[in-house]
């Protein structure tokens, strides 16, 4: 049975750009409509004592403009509290659920990363994103690897992060709030092509759904050995830590990754970065996805133990 991330943090980019605009729309309601507010505030009170303060209308018109300034002082938060009520599963029923109130809190931090990955196209070309989940990056050889091995990303948000923090010429196969399902039916089967010779594949999924473990071990043992066949190594990164341990999904993450340890085969390479995280130390955006500067350590990691 697929494991629930509890009011988990919300990865959709459309949600996350369409609320960043919205945020921005309240934000400059903040600034003008208030000042309006007090230009029309003040006059009234210049009425209210002109008339000696007896005139009710003047009054009533003051009370009206004071709640009127305190109420686009918090329309924002007031914006996100009522969004916090309602709870959506994953579009394409991954397992992950998240409020929208998680989408309008993240709205700046989900646009800067598909800013960051348009920016990040390779050779003038078109821009990476990972909007389409059937994008990959075309098949190059990664200048900065000695071996020269074709390093390919499968991966969910977490890979998606990654991505947008450190650029290059890897092949990746992420979206956002995927498992196992996705993984088979579209993550690998759009870099099946690009698995030659000396190829790398390096899985990084299993947070979204910690419950599909034996059908992930039984899977990549599978493709491990029909990629050997074709030269390719192939590498499962451990499912990294989150920050927010007390609800006890760090010691399901735990679980799940001693049982992958314990039970890929000799053509999968087990590799633990969750501890290496824990000693090391990691930064989160929301409890769960990192920061540019952690997921920069995490590539470096993967990439010097190959």
């Amino acid at each position: 049975m697929s494991i629930l991330l509890q009011t988990g943090p919300c990865t959709d980019y459309v949600l996350g750009y369409v609320f960043s605009i919205v945020k921005d729309v309240l934000s400059f309601l903040q600034i003008i409509a208030p000042i309006v507010l007090i230009i029309g505030l003040s006059i009234s009170i210049t009425k209210l004592v002109s008339s000696g303060g007896e005139n009710k209308k003047h009054i009533k018109g003051i009370l009206l403009q004071v709640l009127a300034i305190i109420f686009f002082f918090a329309l924002p938060w007031l914006v996100g509290t009522i969004l916090d009520l309602f709870v959506i599963n994953d579009l394409d029923k991954s397992g992950a659920i998240y409020t929208l109130g998680s989408c309008y809190k993240n709205a700046e931090e989900l646009r800067k990363q598909i800013n960051n990955t348009k920016n990040q196209g390779v050779g003038g070309g078109t821009p990476s994103t990972n909007l389409n989940p059937n994008f990959t990056l075309p098949n190059q050889t990664n200048p900065n690897n000695n071996t020269n091995s074709t390093l390919i990303f499968v991966g969910d948000s977490r890979t998606v992060g990654m991505q947008s923090a450190v650029g290059g010429n890897d092949i990746w196969s992420c979206k956002t709030s995927q498992g196992y399902s996705w993984m088979k039916s579209t993550g690998v089967p759009n870099i099946e092509s690009k698995i030659t010779n000396n190829a790398k594949v390096i899985i990084l999924l299993g947070v979204n759904d910690l419950g599909n473990i034996n059908s992930y071990i039984s899977y990549v043992n599978q493709k491990a050995n029909d990629w050997k066949q074709k030269g390719a190594s192939t590498y499962f990164i451990s499912v990294l830590p989150t920050d927010k341990g007390s609800n006890g999904l760090n010691t399901t993450i735990n679980s799940f990754n001693q049982k992958l340890k314990n039970n890929l085969n000799s053509n999968v390479t087990y590799m633990d970065v969750n501890s290496y995280l824990k000693s090391d130390g990691f930064t989160t955006t929301d409890g769960i996805h990192y920061t540019n500067d952690t997921y920069q350590k995490i590539y470096n990691y993967i990439k010097s133990h190959l």
